[in-house]
This record gives structure tokens, C-alpha cells and sequence, in this order.
């Protein structure tokens, strides 16, 4: 995951990416997505890791997009 400071997935001591995505626009579009630092962001959570392997090693998951909240519940 090398590369210059300003470079897409560089790291280094002090920098690096966080939030990564992948999308396919079009009538079929997709969204491919990984973060470090969990669904809270807040790193005293619990599951503030759930992400960090994935993302450590470019693992993206599919994002789920709801048209309605009922449809979210129900997911």
C-alpha cells in the first residue's frame, strides 16, 4: 500500500487513506466501500476494529442503499 503523500492509498507514518470506494455509475450502479474505525467512528466502541483487516489488506464490501426506512428495517 505504498505510494507518494499525495497518491491514492498512500501511507505513511502520519498519513494515509481512510474511507475507500469503489463505484460502477450507470443503470446498474453499485457501490463497493471499506473504512477503518467501524460504524461509530469512534474509537472507544467497541467495534471500532470491525473493518481494520478488510481495510488493511483492500477488502471492500458492498454498500446497501434503501429507498425507504421500512425497507431498511426489514433488511
Amino acid at each position: 500500500m505504498g505510494g507518494a503523500v499525495d497518491a491514492i492509498n498512500a501511507n505513511g507514518g502520519d498519513h494515509g487513506p481512510a474511507w475507500r470506494h469503489v463505484a460502477r455509475l450507470g443503470e446498474n450502479f453499485e457501490l463497493l466501500v471499506n473504512y477503518p474505525g467501524g460504524q461509530q467512528g469512534n474509537p472507544f466502541d467497541p467495534g471500532y476494529d470491525q473493518f481494520v483487516e478488510d481495510w488493511s489488506v483492500g477488502d471492500y464490501r458492498k454498500a446497501v442503499f434503501f429507498k425507504t426506512a421500512k425497507e431498511a428495517r426489514e433488511y
